[in-house]
């Protein structure tokens, strides 16, 4: 190869690194070249955190990632500044989506995409209750048969009964759980002048202490409740929220009742048909969730990002970001008795234990417990 053969190819690669580096590295930059308008512009990038794992993510009907058994995050980069439909599937979940818009040098975070079970399993507590309650903990259970007047605890975590005791005027009762104590005690509305104290933990037949004397505030009344600098108290049809600089308590909003999210960050409250939430750190920003023509009975945080609830004898899962649709889905619940036969929910009476994250429903005397609905450290 001659001396000049050789300058030129030399040249040639110069002026191509010249062309060739100030295109990569604004590649690197997210900067790119678009033909509609023929400019070059700044893009910008969706990130996720998904649960479950090893799940598919669509742009515009197209997979683009999947993720793995190790992580639940991805960062797509690169998108021009437009709106985008975002999906995420999973084969035996319902599928989660949104039109979003990108922003250039802007990521949308999308912090807690939790995709829901097409069916869920769940198991039949053995026996027969009318009523049943959790503990503040929720390592336990109390269930009630009115008819025998027979009380049973048990353990959340087995199923196995830890005690057995009966009461007389199993009906209308208060129920107030001190999980320092380990006790539990208990009375009859319409006899509130014998309380029944119990230790839950206590294992056998058990018979329960009685202490003459009308229930303490601590059992016959709703107590404020103050997390993160706000003070609630249910003021009969109320929620009223305490003004801290009158330090008087004003009517915050008409409702059933309200529940804080796991890590205490926000807190929603909700109606016959509404379902409603705010920030702890600015409480009087109402946020509107969703509004049904049914009755809404109860409603529970699934996590930080996630509401459960029953409305109208059907369960339903909601997320609470509020841009776009609300994906929203309906549980699909078949429950099978201790003999095998199939029944349908019948104003059912439910609690979600966001510590384990199952489901407990009450439903014509049989108690069912589910499988989980997310994983545990989905908070």
């Amino acid at each position: 190869m001659s001396k000049k053969v050789r300058l030129i190819i030399f040249i040639s690669l110069v002026i191509t690194y010249f062309i060739v580096a100030p295109i990569l590295i604004y590649y690197a930059l997210g900067y790119r070249f678009n033909f509609d308008t023929r400019t070059v512009i700044s893009t910008g990038g969706f990130d996720l955190k998904i649960w479950p794992q090893e799940t598919n993510i669509l742009i515009d009907q197209k997979i683009v990632r999947r993720t793995n058994i190790f992580s639940n995050d991805e960062l797509i980069q690169g998108l021009l500044p437009k709106k985008y439909n975002i999906a995420v599937e999973k084969e035996g979940y319902f599928t989660w989506d949104k039109n979003l818009n990108i922003e250039a040098n802007k990521v949308t975070k999308l912090e807690n995409v939790t995709l829901i079970k097409e069916s869920l399993a769940f198991q039949n507590v053995k026996g027969s209750f009318d009523n049943f309650y959790i503990s503040p903990d929720e390592k336990y259970i109390l269930t009630a048969n009115e008819a025998s007047a027979t009380f049973h605890t048990i353990d959340s975590s087995t199923l196995d009964i830890v005690n057995t005791f009966t009461l007389q005027n199993p009906k209308d009762l208060v129920v107030s759980w001190n999980t320092g104590s380990e006790t539990v005690k208990l009375y009859n509305k319409t006899t509130p002048e014998i309380i029944y104290s119990i230790n839950y933990k206590k294992t056998g037949t058990i018979i329960p202490e009685e202490t003459p004397g009308i229930p303490s505030d601590e059992i016959l009344s709703v107590q404020p409740v103050t997390v993160n600098g706000i003070t609630l108290v249910k003021d009969a049809d109320y929620i009223s929220l305490l003004n801290t600089k009158t330090d008087k308590f004003e009517k915050y909003y008409q409702a059933k009742d309200w529940k804080f999210s796991p890590d205490k960050s926000k807190f929603l409250f909700f109606n016959d048909h509404e379902i409603l939430f705010a920030k702890t750190n600015a409480p009087t920003q109402k946020i509107f969730l969703i509004r049904f023509s049914g009755i809404i009975d109860d409603c529970f945080w699934l996590n930080n990002d996630y509401v459960i609830y029953n409305v109208g004898g059907k369960l339903k899962i909601s997320e609470i970001d509020t841009r776009d649709k609300i994906n929203t889905v309906d549980l699909k619940v078949q429950l099978t008795t201790e003999s095998d036969a199939v029944t349908t929910l019948i104003n059912p009476e439910i609690h979600f234990d966001t510590t384990n994250k199952i489901l407990y429903i009450l439903n014509e005397k049989n108690l069912f417990v589910s499988e989980p609905l997310t994983d545990k450290k989905n908070k």
